[in-house]
């Protein structure tokens, strides 16, 4: 488990959140909105999670914003269609670290039984190219925003055709 990095800059693109699966046979539940500790529909030991989330100051919160009738219907479809049990959505978490814990509170979630998986959320990272004066690049056009790219051989050379459609 790594924070991301863009390997452009060297920068991390995590966000401070984490996305943490944890076991479906727990029945953990967060609430919409942050909260300093999950809960556990049927009971189950959270004590671990309950220390590493307050010992950081993280707050968890859902990571599917609906409701539990609209994440039981999904997943009853999910289920119809494939023919194969689904995971439980409602125990997928959002974990907002602070940035100086976030690697660590990542480890200490990943370590743990109750947990499934801890992934970094990342930013976006766009790679558009053209219309922004820092980068060479020929603008998409038929962009009325764009400014008529520098000439160069590059530029000048028509782009061909798409190949024509097939028919079957």
């Amino acid at each position: 488990l790594v924070l991301p990095i863009d390997e452009r800059t060297g920068e991390s693109v995590a966000t401070g959140r984490l996305i943490v699966k944890f076991r479906d046979d727990l029945q953990v539940r967060a609430p919409r909105t942050p909260a300093p500790i999950p809960a556990s529909l049927n009971g189950s030991d959270l004590g671990a999670v309950e220390q590493i989330l307050l010992q950081s100051g993280s707050t968890v919160q859902q990571w599917i914003n609906r409701t539990p009738d609209q994440l039981r219907d999904l997943t009853r479809r999910a289920e119809e269609y494939s023919g194969r049990p689904q995971p439980d959505l409602s125990s997928i978490v959002y974990v907002d670290a602070p940035e100086k814990v976030i690697e660590q509170v990542a480890q200490s979630l990943n370590q743990l039984d109750a947990t499934d998986w801890v992934s970094f959320e990342r930013r976006i990272v766009t790679t558009q190219q053209g219309c922004d004066p820092q980068n060479p690049v020929v603008c998409n056009a038929p962009n009325p925003g764009c400014a008529p790219p520098a000439s160069s051989a590059r530029s000048s050379t028509a782009m061909a055709a798409p190949p024509a459609a097939r028919s079957w």
